[in-house]
């Protein structure tokens, strides 16, 4: 009856008050009778007094401090079989952290509660106090139903805990922590088979943003780690309200958690990676229903997100450890998909490479007029001021990146590569009476000539090429040889078209030297004609010569006379080449 449970509940409040007076090494009343408030003594009360039950057990959690019993109170507190709506009646209560109107801000609702005093109304310390026992609780998530019904509030409670002041409770961070783990493990029992009906938790109440705000908020790299994760599996769940946040995400750890050497950042980052690029991929593929227009309008729309993602890992690259390097972009390259995304990861690192500075000065290309961009004089360093060492950004990381996939994944990098090089200007255009270059709107977000010196267009040139060869050149890179095999025959045709694209563009920059009166611009144009042959001679070097045969008597037929004379150049310098070589012994 109600009379039998108010005695019980004045019981059980008479117990708790007597816990705060209780020696250390007496036995007191709470040792006797918290054994007794079970699980089942909970259900039986009604919900009124099951809730008045639970407000009387935060009180003393709150008010208990250090006492010896407190640990019990707390174990016994944890153990309830709690239903969402208990514990959002409790948020709500008059006084409460929720008590204001959702609509207000933040701001006010703080203001609100510092008007509120006497009559044993909460202070906001203590309304906070109260907020972490309940998402300790929830964190346990086993004695706890009908939690989704929790998520559009805990967001509104992490909204307030970033514009709440410093003195308005302690352990800031490790509230927005707990809050932030609430979620997620709200996340998680809400899309269990444990929990009724599919579909409980609605992306509309997932409000990324407030997550975005809590990461630039704080500087705590807990509260960063507890905020990632957080969205990683929103990705999973939610992934369009994660999209229109994606470069704040990237953003945030291309300047923070890249830069870190620690196993917990690096987890992070892989666990980011394998959820939240998923979620990019999958809004920006075309479905096989789609119809050709509807499809590069999808495409065009999600490339340059994607490439701006790229360029915050490419930013980043000369202030990560050097041994987290190659595992960070083989595991984003491999997440996205290497055939389609591989050559724009190659293009941006050799642009973050030439850009260094002491890169340009080095270089052996002639000096050219204007002046150094402020993107490169204000190029950032390593951590403690010194300069990024060339040593360990030689395009060695580029060249291990391609060489990490698939020859003929690689293959088809290094031809797109060619074929972006080949649609660069020869020369920086003329910016005319406006002084400035006309942009294409379509354009990706790569190589800016309109920003970059003429020196700098014609180095991005020499080095992709320089790049292209070293991975062509490299051990690990091998030409099969002829064989009947569709694979291989498919390999074999994807050189040719790979050479026959390489020799186009050194006969262009040929004829294009001969007819620049320039002197300093004329012995660039011949360095990327010299860095171009190289290309077509490392790929000659590795064929062999019943593949260079073919591949000779396939370019002999080709419109360009220039080109034909120069595979009868080859395949004379590849046989005498062979007639060095010691015959092998029976």
């Amino acid at each position: 009856s109600n009379a039998n449970h108010l005695i019980a509940l004045e019981t059980i409040e008479t117990t708790l008050n007597e816990c705060r007076a209780a020696a250390d090494d007496a036995i007191s009343a709470c040792d006797l009778v918290l054994p007794t408030i079970t699980p089942p003594l909970f259900l039986a009360f009604p919900v009124p007094a099951r809730r008045q039950l639970m407000s009387l057990f935060l009180d003393r959690l709150c008010r208990m401090g250090a006492v010896r019993d407190a640990a019990n109170v707390h174990s016994c507190f944890m153990k309830f079989p709690l239903d969402g709506a208990d514990v959002l009646h409790e948020l709500q209560r008059p006084s409460g952290l929720l008590s204001a109107p959702e609509e207000s801000s933040p701001r006010k609702g703080r203001a609100k509660r510092r008007r509120v005093s006497g009559g044993g109304a909460d202070t906001p310390s203590t309304s906070w106090q109260r907020a972490v026992v309940l998402m300790e609780l929830l964190q346990s998530g086993e004695q706890l139903t009908n939690t989704h019904i929790l998520m559009p509030h805990l967001f509104r409670l992490l909204a307030m805990s970033i514009e709440a002041d410093e003195d308005t409770f302690e352990s800031g961070e490790y509230t927005k922590q707990l809050i932030l783990s609430g979620i997620h493990a709200l996340c998680h029992t809400g899309s269990s088979a444990k929990q009724a009906k599919p579909g409980l938790l609605k992306a509309e109440d997932f409000n990324v943003e407030s997550v975005v705000r809590c990461v630039r908020a704080s500087s705590n790299p807990q509260t960063h780690h507890h905020a990632l994760l957080l969205l990683a599996t929103a990705a999973n769940m939610f992934p369009d309200r994660v999209l229109h946040n994606v470069m704040a995400i990237f953003t945030f750890m291309g300047a923070n958690l890249l830069r870190m050497d620690d196993s917990y950042s690096f987890d992070v980052i892989q666990r980011t990676i394998q959820t939240v690029i998923p979620a990019l991929v999958q809004a920006g593929s075309v479905s096989s229903g789609s119809k050709a227009p509807e499809a590069l309008a999808v495409q065009e729309h999600f490339l340059p997100i994607v490439v701006a993602v790229l360029r915050v890992f490419a930013d980043a690259w000369p202030h990560m450890p050097v041994h987290r390097t190659q595992p960070v972009f083989e595991q984003l390259i491999s997440t996205l998909g290497a055939e389609g995304f591989l050559h724009y990861m190659l293009k941006l690192l050799v642009e973050r490479y030439i850009m260094q500075p002491g890169v340009s000065a080095s270089s052996s290309l002639p000096s050219m007029s204007g002046s150094m961009p402020a993107s490169v004089a204000s190029s950032p360093t390593r951590e403690g001021g010194a300069d990024f060492p060339l040593s360990m950004c030689e395009l060695d990381c580029p060249v291990r990146l391609c060489l990490h996939f698939d020859i003929t994944v690689q293959l088809k990098t290094l031809h797109k590569l060619v074929e972006y090089v080949s649609a660069l200007p020869a020369t920086k255009p003329d910016t005319g009476i406006k002084g400035k270059l006309k942009k294409d709107p379509k354009q990706l977000p790569l190589f800016d000539v309109s920003t970059q010196t003429e020196k700098h267009l014609q180095l991005y040139k020499v080095t992709l090429l320089t790049a292209i060869a070293d991975v062509l050149g490299s051990e690990e890179f091998v030409i099969p040889e002829v064989s009947l095999s569709p694979a291989v025959q498919a390999v074999h045709a994807q050189v040719l078209g790979l050479l026959e694209a390489v020799m186009t563009f050194a006969n262009r920059q040929t004829r294009l030297s001969l007819k620049q009166a320039d002197s300093n611009l004329r012995a660039c144009l011949r360095s990327i004609c010299a860095a171009a042959y190289r290309v077509v001679s490392v790929i000659c070097d590795k064929l062999s010569v019943e593949v260079m045969v073919d591949v000779v008597l396939k370019l002999s037929s080709h419109k360009t006379t220039a080109i034909q004379n120069k595979a009868l150049e080859l395949l004379n310098a590849g046989l005498h080449r062979q007639e060095r070589r010691p015959w092998p012994e029976d």
